[in-house]
């Protein structure tokens, strides 16, 4: 069993709902989620977009390799209406990111991990340090918590309430 941490982002339709979804299967195809970040809201990075994206880190156990849990996770983004588009960063109703595999340093042309820009986004940095403050960044040797504490990213991550609750 491994450790493999995972960024999921939403920005169309029912954000909250499509992010349930994704744990949902994610449990049901990956493995046991181990932990749940709480739901950040931001503003979309890297393209304009009218819409504000939400965000979460989940830590689950799992069997699967980390080329097996990408693909899965690519196959959860279809099921719930994503499409790639060739031309870059857009709005998409579910985004799955693989960050952290255990310690594991990977370099395919599928898959980079650590995820290559992680340790530069704190919509990605602030649900992980609230989930794991100290797991190592296998490149960087620094905690997840001094990874955030260095991280030049102005961007505003606000914690995020669903509206009645």
């Amino acid at each position: 069993m491994q450790r493999v941490y995972l960024g999921l982002g939403s920005n169309l339709g029912d954000r909250s709902a499509y992010l349930n979804r994704g744990c949902n299967i994610i449990e049901e195809r990956i493995g046991v989620i181990g932990g749940k970040s709480s739901i950040y809201e931001t503003q979309a990075l890297g393209f304009a977009s009218k819409s504000l994206f939400l965000n979460m880190v989940v830590a689950v156990d799992t069997a699967l390799s980390a080329e097996e849990v990408l693909d899965i996770a690519l196959e959860i983004e279809n099921s719930c209406g994503r499409h790639r588009s060739q031309g870059g960063y857009a709005d998409r109703t579910l985004d799955i990111d693989l960050l952290l595999v255990d310690g594991l340093i990977l370099e395919t042309e599928r898959l980079l991990l650590p995820h290559p820009r992680m340790h530069e986004r704190r919509f990605v940095l602030i649900p992980m340090a609230e989930l794991a403050p100290l797991v190592i960044h296998p490149l960087k040797g620094i905690s997840i918590k001094e990874l955030l504490r260095q991280c030049n990213d102005e961007a505003e991550v606000k914690c995020w309430k669903e509206k009645g609750k």
